[in-house]
């Protein structure tokens, strides 16, 4: 009688390199090492198949799941989370840039149509010519840009060229232009004067004494008057005065050519007009448009911007008719506002105000041609206050030349440090015509050791705005910048004016020039003159009248 053996236990098939993953309870035999060694574990694994995927790599990710592998899944996932942060930024960035790509878009369309609005307006010009050549007084009084382009007289571009209702009759009776030597005697709101006196303004100056009442009357103005006369000031007290802060829209707008000059308006409209409460926001490029947005709708009462932004916040739809409420439109610099580029950007602008809006023009130059565009704005009943070309001279303010050699940047640097370092002023500006210019002096100079930025066109924003009050507050003693900084900017305290070359326009002279010896205050000018440049400033010596004399040996003996 045989007797029964007991098989045995099929191999366990969860038995991987001598571990069995389903532990001790495990009812299946396990070859021993020195089998598997043997090749042995070889006939197992022919004998009986390995683990399935699924479980092997569950197994595996259970085991190597550990407290330290979680806290590196936990910074991956906090890395993660900032990444995608930066990339909704981003997003939000590339938003802004599709929505002015469209705008530049929508901008090209309309050149054709304004191509053949300068063809119109240059025929014009030289009707307007002839006109202002035989009858000034009455030139242009019933020409208006707008009304070239459409007969509607819908806006105040149509009113002032005696078109529509609002407008004044070219029979209105002429206002009798006096000097008011007081504020007091201004019938100003006691807010304005309390912010007058807060800002610093104690009497006014020679064109506000003139301009400020015709203003606050309603007159539409021209007002031609040299740089740092207080024009600003003079158009900031009137816009205060017609403004109501008890009414939340829009009442002024004010037109300027950069985002430099916007900001520096609006922060004087602000100081003077905060006894009242009054409201003023910035409309100008390479800021957020939802802030633009937000103001508008907010009812923000004065606004003060470049053309560009102010003409895109017209014609968005989410904040369409905020400009409906405007009382009174200033545009600044009006000598540059009012040919090409700009003039287009103005007459579609003006398009969009009231009929009855008061308009107000002020420069520090104003040529003929300017004139005659100026008077199509303007109603027939305008009040001109206008200087004699040869009478803009800057009073107060020395002028010198200095002799370089002939095309040689070298010779101008040297003696550009020279004079910073022999005079040592605690703020020097330097003009240079292009903006490679700039960039190279300002390089030239911080490497000889001197406190210096650059300031041009290509700065946008934020970098502006630091170079800007680094020079104010006296973190940087030297500032070389293009003409972006000719017009409109006042830095208080600056004596000295540098220009390191001639600019290209006569005009543009007096601006820079104007930079110093600003509201009454003495200013020096040291212009280095080539002698390629000679002839330049010889026209510019003629035009305005000046003397101009030698660079004494006694540097100092200048400021005196």
């Amino acid at each position: 009688m045989s007797s029964k053996t007991t098989p045995a236990p099929p191999i366990c098939r969860y038995f991987v390199d001598g571990n069995c993953y389903q532990g001790k309870n495990c009812r299946f035999s396990h070859p021993s090492p020195a089998s598997a060694a043997a090749g042995g574990g070889s006939a197992a694994s022919a004998a009986s198949p390995s683990p399935s995927p699924s479980v092997a790599t569950s197994v595996a990710v259970f085991g190597s799941v550990s407290s330290a592998s979680l806290s590196v899944i936990s910074s991956e996932m906090t890395g993660l989370r900032a990444e995608v942060t930066n990339l909704r930024e981003q997003l939000m960035e590339l938003t802004a840039v599709k929505e002015e790509l469209s705008h530049l878009q929508q901008q090209v369309k309309l050149l054709p149509m304004m191509q053949e609005q300068i063809d119109r307006n240059s025929a014009e010009l030289m009707k307007l010519r002839e006109m202002l050549s035989t009858d000034r007084s009455s030139s242009s009084s019933t020409v208006s840009l707008a009304s070239l382009a459409s007969p509607s007289p819908s806006s105040f571009m149509d009113a002032a060229g005696g078109g529509g209702g609002g407008a004044a009759s070219a029979a209105e009776e002429a206002y009798e232009l006096t000097t008011v030597d007081s504020w007091d005697k201004m019938g100003l709101k006691e807010q304005v004067l309390r912010g007058l006196m807060e800002f610093g303004y104690e009497k006014p100056s020679p064109v506000q004494e003139l301009a400020v009442v015709p203003f606050v009357k309603g007159k539409d103005l021209l007002v031609q008057a040299q740089s740092g006369t207080g024009k600003t000031a003079a158009f900031a007290v009137g816009l205060l005065q017609q403004c109501d802060p008890l009414v939340q829209k829009t009442q002024v707008l004010v037109i300027c050519p950069t985002c430099d000059i916007a900001e520096q308006h609006a922060r004087i409209i602000r100081s003077i007009g905060h006894p009242m409460g009054v409201t003023v926001h910035t409309l100008v490029s390479g800021t957020m448009e939802w802030k633009d947005r937000n103001a508008l709708l907010g009812g923000v009462q004065v606004v003060v911007g470049t053309p560009g932004r102010l003409y895109k916040m017209m014609t968005d739809k989410k904040v369409s008719g905020w400009y409906k409420s405007i009382k009174t439109v200033v545009i600044d610099e009006a000598d540059q506002m009012l040919v090409a580029p700009f003039v287009d950007q103005i007459r579609l602008i003006g398009e969009e105000l009231p009929a009855a809006a008061q308009v107000c023009l002020f420069s520090a130059t104003m040529p003929l041609e300017v004139q005659a565009v100026a008077n199509g704005l303007l109603r027939p009943s305008a009040v001109r206050i206008l200087v004699q070309p040869t009478k803009l001279a800057l009073a107060g303010i020395k002028q010198f030349s200095v002799d370089v050699k002939d095309k040689d940047w070298d010779d101008k640097a040297v003696k550009t440090f020279e004079l910073v370092t022999e005079l040592r002023l605690p703020s020097v500006l330097i003009f240079c015509k292009k903006q490679e210019g700039v960039v190279k002096l300002a390089e030239t100079m911080a490497a000889e050791g001197f406190s210096v930025a650059a300031m041009h066109g290509d700065l946008m924003g934020q970098d502006r705005s630091a170079v800007l009050d680094a020079f104010r507050t006296g973190k940087v003693s030297v500032l070389v910048t293009t003409g972006v900084l000719a017009r409109g900017i006042d830095f208080q305290g600056l004596q000295l004016v540098i220009n390191f070359d001639l600019p290209t326009e006569v005009s543009t002279y007096l601006h820079q020039t104007g930079r110093v010896g600003r509201f009454g205050r003495k200013g020096t000018v040291i212009n280095l003159v080539t002698p390629w440049e000679k002839a330049k400033m010889e026209e510019i010596a003629a035009f305005y009248g000046m003397v101009l004399t030698d660079l004494p040996e006694d540097r100092k003996s200048i400021l005196k």
